[in-house]
């Protein structure tokens, strides 16, 4: 049978509003030893919270919906595990609609969302901010995570995709390569933009000069970075290096060199994009950029209950940064290129 607080509250010698304050961690001025004995015995008798009459008292239904294109994909999945594990410490619970994929149902998940009364919501992984305007004018707090869209919007949270880029470039430049190619998405993509525009950046910044040659745009899958990179090696001055944007692209530029008769990373050196699983399993294992999901969940959570608590306006978007991860097809050990790195600060610094 469930246990009620006045329940708990008896058993544990207190006042119904002491043991509340207690499992609610209130401020209220309450002993260490008061605050064990509640908890514990909250523990033994298997107490569990009213979320109705919570929800009654604080006119809030401690429930954030989440609007997702596609549920499937590792990307996804890590956002949502890092939002699931920012909102369940503050005592909310997610509840999550899956477009599969069909953008034009957005609307309806939304209102299947806030007609059950969410106190908030995140939208993940979506090619569309016609929701903002909506969300808007109801007033509900609301976060973007992985938008795909190419305009910036308040309340969101994205990889910084053109510092990944210059850092994935300069790593190559600073090991000596001065021909390094780059097997991209198509441009009509911000993030293949921005990935280019990272990779511009470190040439500049090392003061080499890009040959336009070694720019080529092609589907994000294995079969494009194969057709891809195979014209590029093709090329009389063909590139020692390849920087691939996903690591899609990067085994399939693998391929392409090994069919080319190139060894990897003793021929061509390669670096990938995203960090995904295959990248540790593939030979030679892949040196990568890790693409931050897990903390954009974390970034787009805290931006929404900052908001229903009230604490927090519209904010600009945020772009966080991911690591280069030094493995074998770039030809450099993880502590060669840290001091390489710490050498051309030093040279900065000069």
């Amino acid at each position: 049978m469930k246990v009620t607080l006045r329940e708990l509250a008896r058993a544990a010698g207190v006042s119904v509003s002491t043991a509340s304050r207690v499992l609610n961690d209130s401020d209220h001025a309450v002993s260490a030893d008061v605050r064990a004995r509640v908890r514990q015995l909250a523990a033994e008798l298997g107490y569990q919270p009213n979320v109705s009459a919570r929800t009654l008292r604080m006119d809030r239904s401690f429930t954030v919906g989440i609007v997702a294109d596609d549920i499937t994909p590792g990307f996804t999945t890590d956002i949502l595990e890092g939002i699931q594990n920012t909102l369940s410490p503050a005592g909310y619970f997610c509840v999550i609609a899956s477009l599969h994929g069909d953008a034009s149902s957005q609307p309806e998940a939304l209102d299947a969302l806030l007609s059950r009364g969410m106190d908030g919501i995140i939208v993940v992984d979506t090619w569309s901010p016609s929701a903002i305007p909506y969300l808007q004018r109801l007033n509900t707090p609301y976060a973007y995570c992985q938008r795909l869209f190419g305009t910036p919007v308040f309340n969101s949270v994205i990889a910084d995709s053109c510092y990944g880029g210059e850092l994935a470039v300069s790593h190559l430049l600073r090991a000596g390569h001065r021909r390094v190619g780059i097997v991209n998405g198509k441009p009509n993509y911000y993030m293949a933009r921005d990935r280019l525009q990272g990779y511009i950046s470190a040439h500049q910044r090392f003061g080499t000069i890009i040959d336009p040659a070694l720019i080529a745009s092609t589907t994000w899958e294995i079969d494009g970075g194969y057709e891809a990179a195979r014209e590029l090696l093709r090329l009389a001055d063909r590139p020692t290096a390849i920087f691939a944007t996903n690591d899609m692209l990067a085994a399939g530029t693998i391929y392409a060199a090994r069919d080319a008769g190139l060894e990897v990373p003793h021929d061509l050196a390669v670096v990938g994009y995203d960090d995904q699983p295959i990248a540790s399993f593939f030979r030679p294992k892949l040196t990568t950029i890790t693409y931050p999901c897990y903390e954009m969940g974390r970034q787009a959570a805290g931006i929404v209950l900052r908001r229903i608590a009230g604490e927090q306006s519209d904010v600009e978007e945020i772009a966080l940064k991911g690591q280069l991860i030094v493995r074998e097809s770039c030809g450099v050990t993880q502590d060669e290129s840290v001091l390489q790195a710490e050498g051309d600060s030093s040279n900065a610094a000069q």
